[in-house]
């Protein structure tokens, strides 16, 4: 905890990422507790990896969307981000369960598995306020995402939402002078 507490010193801090599956621990086991309550005493901005269950890969299941459940009842403070949305369908119906039980979750929109019309089904579900546009860089071309939040039959209000006021809200930031 230390060494967060000097990284958020540092100019362009602004949150973590954990990574679930990677770590072999799920968030709401207790390696984690004492992170969540550090970063729920400073009202911290988390990226979490979440993934759909995966059969082939069950360090993924580690990683599902519901596993943030007890995290986002307990640490109301901390706002969360579902990396990829929570991936697949099986995940991204569980992110869409979170996103609607929790106002402090969010989502991004990083990943290789969106199709036509899905942003649109997705906004039907979900507050578009809590949708977040991402790139999984270096993994995926940003253009890939970027393209379907451009293309979808959404408001141009709502895609600039996503694509950024929803981040500059999220963070605290103001929009560029001029604007």
């Amino acid at each position: 905890m230390a060494y967060l507490e000097d990284l958020m010193r540092q100019p362009g801090f602004a949150g973590v990422k954990i990574h679930p599956a990677m770590h072999a621990t799920a968030p709401d086991e207790a390696p984690y507790r004492a992170f969540w309550e550090f970063a729920d005493q400073r009202a911290l901005v988390v990226l979490s990896h979440t993934w759909s269950p995966d059969p082939a890969k069950p360090t993924q299941n580690l990683a599902v969307p519901r596993r943030m459940a007890p995290v986002l009842e307990r640490y109301r403070r901390v706002r969360v981000i579902l990396g990829h949305c929570g991936g697949r369908a099986g995940g991204m119906g569980q992110a869409v369960e979170m996103m609607n039980a929790f106002p402090n979750c969010h989502a991004d929109l990083s990943g290789d598995c969106w199709q036509t019309g899905q942003l649109e089904w997705l906004c039907r579900r979900v507050n578009p306020a809590q949708l977040l546009f991402g790139t999984d860089m270096n993994w995926i071309e940003p253009r890939y995402v970027y393209g379907h939040v451009l293309m979808a039959n959404l408001p141009e209000t709502t895609r600039l939402d996503i694509l950024r006021n929803n981040a500059l809200r999220l963070f605290g930031l103001e929009p560029p002078k001029g604007e």
